[in-house]
């Protein structure tokens, strides 16, 4: 279950970095920024969704 949820922590982080370097305002930036953005963003809701 533990090795699930990490998977699709990752997956959804893969796929947020990609939509963040193609599609976001920071586009000009580098991949590896995005990509920490796409890790960071999946935290960043679930905080906000727990309040």
């Amino acid at each position: 279950m533990k090795n699930q949820l990490i998977a699709g922590y990752i997956i959804i982080a893969l796929i947020c970095s990609v939509y963040f370097k193609a599609c976001s305002t920071t586009s000009n930036r580098s991949y590896p920024y995005n990509l920490g953005r796409g890790l960071t963003w999946p935290i960043s809701v679930l905080i906000f969704h727990g309040k």
